[in-house]
């Protein structure tokens, strides 16, 4: 991580990631609106629905 110590998340962490997705792959982006309305909302959204 850059030089950087890696730590476990906290418990209010969200973590994007697509299981299975090799780690070689540079691809998929989120959509800003579903972190936002994860927020709003104090809970994950589909991201399906973005």
């Amino acid at each position: 991580a850059f030089g950087g110590k890696l730590t476990m998340p906290g418990e209010e962490t969200i973590i994007f990631s697509e299981p299975g997705r090799p780690a070689t792959t540079n691809h998929g982006r989120f959509h800003i609106q579903c972190l936002h309305d994860s927020i709003v909302a104090r809970q994950f959204q589909d991201l399906e629905q973005y």
